[in-house]
């Protein structure tokens, strides 16, 4: 079903806590509001934790937030943590995305399980 009229709110609604659709082929207007916030909150954040999604390679706006996480100072790189059954190949795909941006060694976070049984393992990381 369409979401053209969805209200999607801002991020301040819901505290740091952003979602971000992995492909919208016409965005609303408050969808792109909440596009920007995330990430200025990625500019931010301590860790940047992604659950369940893909990382699709047509996914700019995700690749986007992930580029503002890491080009901040090194002493204020974070960890970005994948909680996905298959994190491994996920975050596989986040490292070949982020061909040319600065690597930093054990940025990832790799948690191969569902959001139900890693709740504790990520409390560590929402600190």
């Amino acid at each position: 079903r369409s979401a053209v009229n969805t209200d999607f709110g801002t991020a301040a609604d819901r505290g740091a806590y952003i979602i971000a659709p992995s492909f919208v082929k016409a965005l609303h207007p408050r969808l792109h509001q909440l596009m920007l916030e995330a990430v200025a909150r990625a500019r931010e954040a301590k860790n940047l934790i992604i659950i369940g999604c893909g990382v699709r390679p047509e996914d700019s706006h995700l690749a986007t937030i992930l580029t503002a996480f890491l080009l901040r100072p090194t002493e204020k790189i974070g960890k970005i943590v994948v909680v996905d059954p298959g994190a491994a190949s996920v975050a596989a795909r986040i490292d070949e995305s982020l061909e040319g941006v600065p690597r930093r060694n054990g940025l990832l976070v790799e948690i191969p399980s569902g959001i139900e049984d890693s709740i504790n393992v990520l409390k560590v990381f929402m600190v």
